[in-house]
């Protein structure tokens, strides 16, 4: 059992990685905070990772955990690889627009 502690809101967590050894949370205005499982320790904190808060993250079994995907309350998905520290590869914008 371990209890992390924020100074803002916490929206939505993961579990993610090729281990599953990395926690990420979603909290506040947009921005996730990356613990390491096995020392229960913070790893990095991403600010703004989204402008809106960020409602969902998953872990993407079916590459191998090796990426996270993100999404705001706006609609917007971040791809990003799950490493200690996390880049964004790419967005996708408006997933839930209808196309016209």
């Amino acid at each position: 059992m371990y209890t992390i502690e924020t100074h803002e809101p916490l929206y939505t967590m993961a579990i993610t990685g090729e281990k599953g050894d990395m926690l990420v949370a979603a909290l506040g205005q947009g921005n996730l905070i990356v613990f390491g499982m096995e020392l229960k320790n913070q790893i990095d904190i991403i600010n703004e990772a989204h402008l809106q808060p960020v409602i969902k993250v998953i872990s993407l079994g079916k590459l191998a955990n090796k990426y996270f995907a993100t999404r705001c309350a706006e609609g917007h998905v971040n791809v990003w690889s799950a490493t200690t520290h996390p880049d964004k590869l790419f967005t996708i914008e408006h997933i839930d627009r209808e196309e016209t």
